[in-house]
């Protein structure tokens, strides 16, 4: 672009911060990497029936998030019988978009200061299909309509910035 144009499509991506099997963050993630540790887990066959590839084969290796139920609720303004029932990249993607905040010193309460949400997630709600469906005191307690929306990933980036207090674009990207 000439030097001359101010279009307003400037972006600076000032923080970050992940949450990975074996990497709480991102400092832990390059150690590892720079190290060349496996960041998968290894499981005996006997623990894997659950985990098939193409119903044939075990796979007897997947990356795990550790303490993935801990979550702060009311940090988050969040019910916490509705936070029961969020599925877990929400959840995780709340906190680890607020750790990047902390990093990047923005503040979300910050109004005055535009910040943009991209993200993208796993469209498949296999926490919605493997956990909250097969509990029929579940389904009958919430209703089928709020599992689904708490469970969905159209809404990533549009609940992020609203828990959030972020003003700038929020989109959920997916290809």
């Amino acid at each position: 672009l000439p030097q001359d144009t101010n279009d307003n499509l400037e972006i600076a991506v000032t923080g970050i911060d992940c949450l990975l099997p074996q990497a709480e963050n991102c400092a832990l993630l390059w150690d590892k990497l720079c190290q060349g540790i496996n960041l998968i887990s290894h499981f005996e066959s006997q623990t894997t029936s659950f985990m098939k590839d193409n119903e044939t084969h075990e796979v007897a290796a997947k990356g795990y998030l550790p303490e993935t139920e801990y979550f702060d609720a009311e940090f988050f303004n969040i019910n916490s019988k509705l936070a029961e029932i969020m599925c877990p990249q929400h959840r995780i993607l709340l906190q680890v978009a607020y750790r990047a905040l902390e990093d990047s010193g923005i503040k979300p309460s910050n109004k005055s200061q535009p910040v943009g949400v991209f993200v993208s997630g796993n469209a498949t709600p296999l926490y919605l299909i493997h956990h909250l469906m097969p509990s029929t005191h579940i389904l009958s307690h919430f209703g089928l309509q709020a599992l689904t929306v708490y469970n969905q990933i159209d809404a990533l980036a549009t609940t992020l910035s609203y828990r959030l207090n972020l003003t700038g674009p929020s989109l959920t990207i997916q290809t």
